[in-house]
């Protein structure tokens, strides 16, 4: 009950995909716009005498959900369809909310950004509507529409780098830039084929 996607970037840098930090940070940056993105079910399991409700996961850790995974030899587009088509097969953890974002380098330079959201947070059209949240349109980064829950999610990560603060997010920003854009003409195109 999970949908996904695939995207092939090509790299604006040396070469791969930016650092790991830099994209979390990204993210982070761009949750208050994806209150569900910090949410779980009360409970795992559904059925029984009264269904799971939304509740805040107090602790959230964006290293659950934004990972780096490596591609066998000799790291092609074959070797990622292969990793793809194993990796959807297996099930969100319903323990934690209900997404994960995996990076994978290419020997070619380029890289993946592989997403997998459950159905219950988004359908196809939502899917497209995500991709504009997490993916700038315009050259210039915006900043988050809802500002909510940046401060409780800044608050349960105080001590790590995981965490925006300040000068650092603006710069975390500026580096992101280039790795986090889509261009109209793409998106437009992505919508029109819903």
């Amino acid at each position: 009950m999970h949908i996904g996607g695939v995207m092939l970037l090509e790299s604006q840098a040396a070469g791969g995909a930016p650092p790991i930090a830099v994209i979390r940070r990204n993210v982070v940056d761009r949750l208050p716009d994806l209150p569900r993105y910090t949410q779980r079910l009360s409970t795992p399991h559904t059925g029984g005498l009264h269904w799971p409700s939304w509740e805040e996961d107090r602790r959230f850790r964006i290293e659950r959900h934004v990972r780096i995974a490596g591609l066998p030899a000799p790291g092609g587009v074959d070797e990622l369809l292969e990793w793809a088509g194993e990796y959807y097969s297996q099930r969100l953890d319903r323990s934690k909310p209900l997404w994960e974002m995996v990076i994978l380098e290419l020997a070619d330079g380029r890289w993946a950004l592989v997403t997998k959201t459950h159905h219950c947070m988004v359908d196809g059209v939502g899917s497209v509507d995500l991709a504009t949240t997490l993916l700038d349109t315009e050259r210039e980064h915006r900043a988050p529409r809802n500002r909510g829950s940046t401060g409780q999610l800044r608050e349960s990560h105080p001590n790590t780098d995981e965490t925006p603060r300040g000068g650092l997010r603006h710069t975390a920003s500026l580096l992101a830039k280039p790795y986090f854009f889509v261009g109209n003409a793409a998106l437009r195109t992505a919508q029109a084929g819903l």
